[in-house]
């Protein structure tokens, strides 16, 4: 600043979490340092957390915590599982998704739910175009997340709570393939936006 005031001097007000995405992607991009008051930081949301590591595997196939957090999204796939499909896909990629096998009507469940997942890498595979595949994790993630969050072991209001956090989390998804818009290439896209956004290493 070159009007004597540090940037701590300064404060932005808005009506809801939400209003501030933009100005937050801004921020990170220009390594400017910021407090957030009233809720998380934009990169810090486990919805945004969860979206981006879509991205990152396409990207760097070999990122382990990216796999991890996405193969817990599937339904029957926990820490210790997780743990032992991430290798595969570290090794091949998507493709190892493939190679995992499990017997019985669990197993019967996970195998069906990897070979959706790598169905889906693989088309992503096929575009280079940012909101395209940004629009096509949505369409994938956020009904696998409704899936997790109705399904969860926990009292009724604490479901409701967590399935209002989800529509809060589709704002932010709409809000990143509007942002995604403004590129042609993904690479672009991800080295300005994204691939530098590491968070708690989750």
């Amino acid at each position: 600043l070159d009007n004597g005031k540090k940037l701590s001097d300064y404060a932005i007000l808005s009506r809801s979490s939400t209003d501030t995405s933009g100005l937050e992607v801004l921020f990170t991009k220009y390594d400017i340092e910021y407090e957030k008051f009233g809720g998380l930081k934009f990169f810090d949301k486990e919805i945004v957390k969860d979206t981006l590591a879509f991205v990152r595997v396409l990207t760097n196939y070999r990122d382990e915590v990216s796999w991890n957090r996405i193969l817990k999204l599937l339904p029957e796939i926990g820490d210790k599982t997780a743990r032992r499909i991430t290798p595969l896909c570290i090794k091949k990629g998507y493709h190892g998704l493939n190679d995992f096998k499990m017997s019985g009507k669990r197993g019967t469940v996970i195998t069906s739910e990897l070979h959706k997942l790598s169905k889906m890498i693989e088309n992503l595979m096929k575009t280079d175009n940012p909101k395209t595949i940004m629009s096509r994790i949505s369409k994938y993630y956020l009904p696998l997340k409704r899936k997790q969050y109705e399904e969860m072991n926990t009292s009724e209001d604490k479901r409701q709570e967590y399935l209002d956090k989800l529509k809060e989390g589709a704002e932010d998804i709409a809000f990143l393939i509007e942002l995604s818009s403004q590129y042609n290439k993904m690479d672009s896209f991800v080295d300005d936006v994204i691939l530098e956004k590491k968070t708690d290493g989750n």
